[in-house]
Formats: C-alpha cells, structure tokens, sequence
C-alpha cells in the first residue's frame, strides 16, 4: 500500500516552491530560469502562485506589466526573444496565467 506523507510535510514543501519561485521573480517581472526562454516560463510560475494565492498586488502589477511588453501585434506571444511573432503554446500559457490572475 502506499503511504501518504504527512500534510505538514506537504505544506512544508510548497511553501519552500512558493518561496523559491518568488526568489526567482526579476524587477521586469519575470521569472528566472535556467534557459533563455520567452514569457512561458513566467506563466507557469505566475499559474503556480495565483493557485497558491501567493501573489500580492505589487506581484500581479509586476508579472502584468511583463507580458503585456511581450505581447505582439496580433496578441500572441513568442516563445523565445527573436523567435516567430506568437507561438500557439506559449500563447496559451500566458493565457492560462492571465485566466489565473482573474483578467
């Protein structure tokens, strides 16, 4: 059978992550990784702490004014600097992340 960990030790455990991705966050906004990557990144991170509901309004004022400045033209976004003009997934993940900031 398996055994479940105990729930203080699961909190324990996402506070580290949650205190960890707000370690990442840059002053643009973005979140830090280990690639240089396009707006994804950020918006699996900002996903992740709007679940959490770990992000202040200083936080979603910071991470909004971030991917509106990676937004293109036609609203989508790449998915690395220089890349095509919008990528279909990376799109869709900041707009997941917006969903989860309640816009």
């Amino acid at each position: 059978m398996i055994s479940l960990p105990d729930r203080a030790a699961v909190d324990a455990a996402i506070d580290r992550t949650l205190a960890l991705l707000h370690q990442r966050q840059q002053p643009s906004g973005a979140f830090r990784g280990t690639c240089v990557g396009g707006p994804q990144y950020s918006a699996i991170a900002i996903i992740a702490l709007a679940r959490a509901n770990a992000l202040d309004d200083v936080d979603r004022t910071e991470v909004l004014a971030y991917l509106r400045g990676r937004a293109g033209l036609m609203g989508g976004f790449a998915s690395s600097p220089g890349a095509e003009p919008w990528d279909l997934s990376t799109t869709a993940l900041v707009w997941a992340a917006l969903a989860s900031l309640g816009l």
